[in-house]
């Protein structure tokens, strides 16, 4: 990356790189994964502490935009043909969604 001139995609390697880690990776300590952690640290009592532990493994790839309704933004992961809809919140670039059939790289969670 240092021998690069510009920068641009910077942010979205680093995001990857902690949401995959985040996700897959377990510590040598105990051999917990981040989202292991994330609930030990919450407590059992905390609201988000089950639905943290009951989050899927991050899938990620190349996916193909099949279009959108009020709510979710529909996919097709092109390795699988397995369809997906994803809701509009989790998604920020909404913007570049324009054209049925786009190719998109993105991971998703459950």
């Amino acid at each position: 990356m240092e021998e690069k001139e510009e920068l641009e995609d910077f942010d979205l390697y680093l995001y990857d790189l902690h949401t995959n880690y985040g996700n897959t990776a377990h510590t040598q300590l105990l051999s917990l994964s981040g989202k292991e952690w994330a609930a030990a640290i919450l407590g059992e009592r905390h609201q988000l502490s089950k639905a943290l532990l009951n989050m899927s493994e991050r899938l990620a790839g190349l996916f193909l935009y099949k279009g959108q309704d009020d709510a979710c933004i529909h996919i097709e992961r092109i390795a699988s043909g397995k369809k997906f809809a994803v809701t509009k919140e989790s998604m920020k670039e909404l913007h570049v969604l324009k054209k049925v059939d786009n190719i998109l790289f993105i991971g998703i969670v459950k």
